[in-house]
């Protein structure tokens, strides 16, 4: 079955075989998260998922330097 719905596909399958321009990145079980079947068909592998995520602090938050971008850079959503 090749399919890109993610629903369809945890439904009926045992084994999913992730591809990311045409390369079969990781064969995984139903049972794995959606978030890292998610990131697989984006092309990021868990593992450097897992690198790239900087460690979180004792109360659960990401430690940061403390600075504000002052190139204009601020999220919409933050505003």
């Amino acid at each position: 079955m090749v399919s890109s719905e993610l629903d369809e596909v945890l439904g009926l399958a045992d084994r999913i075989a992730v591809m990311y321009r045409g390369r079969i990145l990781a064969v995984v079980g139903p049972d794995t998260p959606r978030e890292e079947i998610g990131l697989l068909m984006a092309g990021v592998t868990a593992e450097a998922a897992l690198a790239a995520t900087p460690p979180a602090g004792g109360d659960g938050t990401v430690p940061t330097d403390g600075t504000v971008p002052t190139d204009g850079t601020v999220d919409k959503e933050e505003a």
